[in-house]
Order: C-alpha cells, then structure tokens, then sequence
C-alpha cells in the first residue's frame, strides 16, 4: 500500500508504518478492494504475543473480522488493537489501540498517541520505518 493515514498523518512509501522491538507491526496490501493484514506483536515487549498472517490468526486470543468489504479489525476480546479501511486504490486508514496489551500507542481525535507525545498532522515519506519503538 502506498498511502496510510493514521490520525491525521499521512505515511507515503514507507515499508513499514511502527515497529516495536525492531519487529514490524503490521503490513497491508489489498486484494480485490478488500484489505489483507499482517500483524505481529511479540510479548515482551506487549503483555501478549499475536501473531496474524494474511487474516488468519497464527497466535494469540485475537480474532479478524471484517467489518464491510472494505474493513478488517484485529480484536482481543472486546477491544479493537488494530483497524484498517481501504480508502481509495492507493490509501488505506488505519486506528490502532495497543493499550488492552499494555503498550501506550493510539489513535484518538485524529491524532496518533505514543506514550506523551501526541502526533498530527505529519507526512513521512520513503522511509524504511516510520515510527521505530525500541
């Protein structure tokens, strides 16, 4: 995918939006309109592991819905870690809360949230990753 937009940043080009451990997060592309996810969290740092490969959950109590044929979530429980709706043919928006696995990382009122600094409004560009949490 060559646009994401978490909050009200926009990530052009880049490999990978986060990674936490110098593990990439997650991964998306489409197919047929509909987006297909990887997701891989390890524990430590996050209070569990999960992992998903192309929407199938590999390991972790998580389960991958689809919302719309546009839409996929990754859920634990009742909460919501990860969202991604294909946007148009270049740009998919992603919401994420990583806080139910006890990592400060979230999206709320358009902006992304990453323990006390709050971000928005930001454009990165051809970038291996944009957001490294080590």
């Amino acid at each position: 995918m060559s646009t994401l937009v978490i909050g009200t940043n926009v990530l052009e080009d880049c490999t990978h939006a986060f990674s936490i451990a110098k593990v990439p997060l997650f991964a998306v592309y489409t197919r047929q309109g509909a987006p297909i996810v990887t997701f891989e969290l390890r524990s430590p740092p996050a209070s569990v592991e999960i992992r998903v490969q192309e929407n199938r959950v590999v390991s972790g109590g998580v389960s991958v819905v689809s919302e719309r044929p546009a839409a996929v979530a990754i859920r634990l429980n009742e909460s919501t870690l990860l969202r991604v709706a294909v946007q148009g043919p270049e740009e998919v928006r992603v919401e994420l809360d990583l806080r139910p696995v006890g990592l400060n990382v979230y999206t709320k009122e358009d902006a992304l949230r990453i323990g006390g600094a709050t971000l928005s409004g930001n454009m990165i560009r051809r970038c291996d990753v944009a957001f490294a949490l080590d």
